[in-house]
């Protein structure tokens, strides 16, 4: 292969995986719009041209999760960690969780993520929300106050930090 023959093969790689994130944002941009049907067609149509797309098993959780069919979500978003471990899909595995009443495997979902994103206000904040859940008040005040180290104008976390029950 020559030189042009590469570079335009390279072109085409390129254009498809943008065509591929740009389906994957229009996807998130229906689901966050309650647009579920139309979310769910961009996820068909990407698994359709590439089966393990990480992006889109993680959307097609969250879809499911929205429609509160909880043990789809979980397998969804599971294969998406499979694929790519990120701290957003751990997020989504955490919720689906939560929301199952299984906040001991939520905990460790939570955990693990913010081991993999220690940067991150949100998943700590979840981590903290989840603890308190779990009543481990202690464990919830040192992530709360993680957060305001992290975002000192993050109002949730301030306020939980000095709540009574700390």
């Amino acid at each position: 292969m020559n030189r042009r023959e590469r570079r335009a093969q390279k072109s085409k790689t390129s254009a498809g995986a943008l065509t591929l994130a740009a389906q994957c944002q229009a996807g998130h941009r229906f689901l966050q719009s309650g647009q579920l049907l139309e979310a769910q067609l961009c996820c068909q149509h990407l698994l359709a041209s590439n089966p393990n797309h990480a992006g889109a098993l993680h959307l097609m959780g969250l879809i499911s999760l929205q429609a509160k069919q909880y043990d789809h979500a979980l397998q969804w978003i599971a294969r998406a960690i499979k694929q790519d471990p990120k701290p957003d899909y751990l997020l989504g595995l955490g919720a689906t969780l939560s929301r199952q009443g299984r906040h001991d495997d939520a905990l460790r979902a939570f955990d693990k993520a913010v081991q993999l994103a220690p940067e991150d206000a949100g998943l700590w904040t979840q981590l903290g929300d989840t603890l308190l859940g779990l009543q481990r008040n202690d464990h919830a005040l040192l992530s709360f106050k993680h957060v305001v180290k992290l975002d000192p104008s993050h109002q949730y976390a301030a306020s939980a930090s000095s709540a009574k029950w700390a």
